[in-house]
């Protein structure tokens, strides 16, 4: 782990918070249904993410399930879908603002990206910062191992999460 992995580890667990911390129903409800709950079986989808590592890979399953999410790309590297089809959710394996830019139009109305590794460097914590300020994210969720992105029209205003969870 870097120096910088650290710090960034140590600025997250001091300003993570739980589902009390939130004013949002929407994260409110994630982190009580799924975050919170590892022993839900709310649909545990067959869709891999394995770039994210055990614990993430469990979790994303999970949240993907309770999302309703079906179909998953890889970014850069997909075999999920087929081309030309929509995705539920785009999977970047590390904060990387070009990749999901250019993969955006692949994405369902409503879908969410997965950014993994988004502290693992200085370089990937500006670039997870830049993919939080563009302006079709309508909310962004720090679990620090992994970036959650949401897309939903029915957000009125951008907002930014710093979460606590198990892991």
């Amino acid at each position: 782990m870097t120096l910088h992995a650290i710090t960034e580890y140590l600025r997250y667990k001091w300003t993570a918070k739980g589902r009390h911390g939130t004013h949002s129903p929407f994260v409110y409800a994630l982190v009580d249904d799924v975050l919170l709950n590892d022993k839900s079986k709310v649909g545990i989808f067959a869709l891999k993410f394995s770039q994210a590592g055990a614990y993430y890979e469990q979790l994303l399953q999970r949240i993907a399930g309770y999302y309703g999410y079906h179909s998953l790309l890889t970014v850069p590297i997909n075999s999920a879908i087929p081309a030309g089809q929509l995705c539920d959710i785009l999977l970047i394996k590390a904060a990387d603002v070009a990749l999901l830019n250019q993969n955006l139009p692949l994405l369902q109305r409503d879908g969410m990206a997965v950014v993994t590794n988004i502290h693992t460097t200085a370089a990937h914590s500006v670039a997870w910062r830049a993919i939080c300020a563009n302006e079709e994210v309508s909310m962004s969720i720090d679990l620090y191992g992994t970036g959650l992105l949401f897309f939903k029209q029915a957000f009125k205003e951008k907002q930014h999460f710093v979460l606590q969870h198990k892991g």
